[in-house]
């Protein structure tokens, strides 16, 4: 066990019993040095037990009243003081009784504005002379009353001092915390004080809001959303199979299209489109953060971002979001998803999209000549040749010479690894 423990419990033990206070401060040190609380429980209580033994067996008997007491003592509570033979022993219960006036004296001339250290130095003393003065005259009656009001008084008055100086040190961090929040509210209103420009910007982007806001709950946004809900699916439905036709209908509905304001998620996305088909990344995330702002649970928005981001984690990030926020008709992202798992060489996710998109395919429109061949060069790299053959197989003949007239290349590259 470490020495300064040892020191603590024999210091704590010199007048036999150990009280609380001290206990409390054994465990609190002993844990500082990782000492186990059940473990020094259990060596103070040993101690304890050979004190009590070694003091059982050092006791006499007062010659005065016959009373047995321990031979530390100087003194019985019938007043007989034993002399050892030092004229300055037989006067200490004397000087003992001066040391417990003083020391009250001098407890009760404390106050708020003496400092710390005289504070802890005047516990110390106390708490050293009374743990010396029981030792030897705990059994005197003058000295009991003595010790009693000492304790007491020490209790009371350090205790309020040092609660005291707790509080105002408090109350200084209190003041301190809020002078300081006080400054840095007079900075940040200085440093954010908006200009005449920035504030007419702020007054246009709050009326434009209000605007859009007015908008959506009305009628024409309903209507405006189902025709782009109904143009949108359509558009994302179509690949390079679809019928020529087909396109150009779908084209001119996009283009008869009368938006009923010019201050929607559908207006910034469309011109968003535009700029992405002429290249022009910068001005496109421009529309789309706009848009997003309008609306940020609108899926074709992400659909679009996805197009437009540097790398394909983020890409993924995007489409995978599209996929969330539509329930219902989400699925058709699901082509673009599986083809970026493709590039990153995930061809188990890659395979699991497309199919899950066939699945979900709605059994009313043509067959997706082009997600299939998709599938069956997924299968081929993920090491499913037979699987793919045989999908490849299921095609039919319409299907085949539709496939050798538009992709003839990708037809004899299927056709040979199945040969």
């Amino acid at each position: 066990m470490h020495p300064e423990i040892e020191k603590l419990i024999e210091l704590a033990l010199a007048d036999g019993q150990i009280t609380e206070k001290e206990r409390n401060v054994i465990i609190k040190k002993a844990s500082d040095f990782g000492i186990n609380q059940d473990e020094i429980e259990i060596i103070i209580e040993a101690k304890k037990h050979l004190k009590e033994k070694e003091t059982v067996a050092s006791q006499i008997k007062c010659p005065s009243c016959g009373k047995r007491i321990s031979g530390l003592a100087k003194t019985c509570s019938c007043g007989y003081v034993f002399n050892t033979g030092s004229i300055q022993e037989s006067k200490s219960l004397e000087a003992a009784i001066e040391t417990l006036e003083n020391l009250i004296v001098q407890v009760r001339g404390l106050s708020s504005s003496t400092s710390k250290e005289v504070i802890e130095s005047l516990i110390a003393r106390v708490e050293k002379e009374i743990r010396f003065i029981k030792t030897r005259y705990s059994d005197n009656n003058e000295i009991k009353k003595l010790l009693s009001e000492l304790e007491a008084i020490s209790d009371k008055y350090i205790n309020e001092i040092v609660n005291k100086s707790k509080k105002r040190k408090f109350v200084r961090v209190i003041i301190l915390i809020v002078s300081i929040s006080i400054i840095s509210f007079i900075v940040y209103k200085r440093i954010t004080k908006k200009n005449v420009a920035e504030k007419f910007v702020e007054n246009v982007n709050r009326a434009y809001l209000d605007n859009y806001l007015l908008y959506k709950s009305s009628n024409e946004y309903l209507i405006d959303l189902t025709n782009f809900n109904k143009l949108y699916f359509r558009s994302r439905l179509c690949n390079m199979f679809t019928n020529a036709i087909i396109k150009d209908s779908l084209n001119n509905e996009w283009n008869k299209w009368d938006l009923k304001r010019d201050i929607s998620e559908f207006y910034f996305y469309a011109k968003a489109s535009d700029c992405i088909l002429n290249s022009d990344i910068i001005n496109a995330k421009l529309y789309l953060d706009t848009a997003l702002v309008l609306n940020p649970t609108f899926s074709p928005i992400y659909f679009r971002l996805h197009q437009v981001v540097d790398n394909k984690d983020s890409s993924l990030k995007f489409i995978s979001k599209a996929i969330s926020l539509d329930k219902k008709f989400g699925y058709i992202y699901l082509p673009y998803r599986s083809a970026i798992y493709y590039d990153k060489k995930d061809y188990i996710n890659s395979l699991n999209d497309i199919n899950l998109y066939l699945k979900k395919y709605p059994k009313n429109l043509p067959l997706d000549l082009e997600r299939h061949i998709w599938k069956i060069s997924v299968m081929f790299d993920s090491g499913l040749k037979n699987e793919g053959c045989k999908e490849f197989n299921k095609l039919s003949s319409n299907q085949i010479v539709e496939l050798k007239t538009v992709w003839l290349d990708a037809y004899n590259l299927i056709n040979e690894k199945c040969k």
